[in-house]
């Protein structure tokens, strides 16, 4: 019984919640134990929406630098 909790925890949930919102697992294990830690015992639960928050920013802020062009240097511009 204790094996099946262990995989559960450790193992499955990540993963699933993971794939929910598109986060490696061990990116969740890592954010559940380190929100453990520094916010408590709501620091697991508010740390997989704070991590799909921080992807979604990271994402948005990646396809806006990508779209504008690079800035015109001074020496092609036309005097």
């Amino acid at each position: 019984m204790l094996r099946y909790r262990m995989f559960q925890d450790y193992v499955r949930s990540p993963h699933l919640m993971g794939r929910g919102v598109q986060l490696h697992p061990l990116l969740v294990l890592f954010g559940v134990f380190a929100g453990g830690e520094l916010a408590g015992v709501a620091g697991p639960f508010l740390s997989v929406p704070a991590l799909a928050l921080a992807r979604i920013l990271y994402l948005r802020i990646r396809r806006a630098r990508a779209l504008t062009p690079p800035p015109e240097s001074a020496e092609s511009v036309a005097p």
